[in-house]
Formats: structure tokens, C-alpha cells, sequence
């Protein structure tokens, strides 16, 4: 890998990376995101493009670590309030929508197993309504409302 890559895919995996999000967290350091998609991704129980990685680097992007995978994540964007960075997006490929908290600067993520823990729209079992879709947005936060 190259100096500043965050991230290569060797095209032969017929794995490709998408949705990327980046976001520079409140101590200058740098959270990027992307999840996986093409016929040789890693599916989940569904058969469904499912899964995110997470990245960090504390030299503006001179270098970059993996820092964890999130099952259960896709098409999401990221964004911090009060030093604490949220991950929200859609569980897989048109499945439920989703909200993740972490509070140690991306390296574990709570998990959204139901409406008091992050699931906000239960998707139904594919290709059953209602299913999701999204991609990575740009969130905003002003005073104090998201």
C-alpha cells in the first residue's frame, strides 16, 4: 500500500469497497468508514452485503490501521455529538435502519438489537417490506439537535 492509502482490494476478490465516509473525531485524529459489495463480499445469513469496516489514523492521513469490522452495518455515515461518534445506515443491503453509539473513538459499537438500543425501522426478512436503502450523507449537527 501507498503512503495516504487508506484501503486496496485486490480486484480478483470480486469484493469491492463502497459507501466510504471519513470524519475527524474531536482530538484530530481520523475515523473513515466503507463497507464491501460485488459477488465475492462476505454475506450474512440472508445472503446479503452486510459488512463495514472502520479505520483510523492519527496522523492526518499519512497512515492508516483497521480498527474493527461491524457486522450488520451497510450504506451508513457517521457523525460525533459530545464526543461520541454514531454510525447510522441500514443493517444490510435494504434491510433495517440503524443507529450505533461508540464511546472509545470507533474501536467497539453497540449493537442495535431492538428500539431502546438503536433499531429505529425493522426491516422485514429480504425481499419481504419493508426493506431500506441509504448511502452515506453528510449529517449536521447544530445547536445541539441532529
Amino acid at each position: 500500500m501507498k503512503l495516504n492509502e487508506l484501503r486496496v482490494q485486490d480486484p480478483a476478490t470480486r469484493t469491492y469497497l463502497g459507501s466510504p465516509s471519513i470524519l475527524r473525531l474531536s482530538n484530530g485524529d481520523l475515523l473513515a468508514t466503507h463497507d464491501y459489495f460485488g459477488p465475492g463480499c462476505p454475506l450474512n445469513h440472508e445472503g446479503e452485503e452486510h459488512l463495514t469496516s472502520v479505520y483510523r489514523s492519527q496522523d492526518n492521513s499519512q497512515t492508516w490501521r483497521n480498527v474493527t469490522h461491524i457486522a450488520n452495518a451497510f450504506w451508513s455515515s457517521r457523525f460525533a455529538l459530545e464526543g461520541t461518534v454514531y454510525l447510522i445506515g441500514t443493517t444490510q443491503q435494504y434491510g433495517s435502519i440503524a443507529i450505533r453509539r461508540s464511546e472509545d473513538g470507533g474501536h467497539t459499537w453497540t449493537h442495535p438489537a431492538d428500539s431502546r438500543s438503536g433499531l429505529l425501522f425493522a426491516g422485514g426478512p429480504r425481499p419481504s417490506a419493508p426493506n431500506y436503502h441509504c448511502a452515506p450523507v453528510p449529517v449536521l449537527v447544530r445547536h445541539g439537535r441532529i
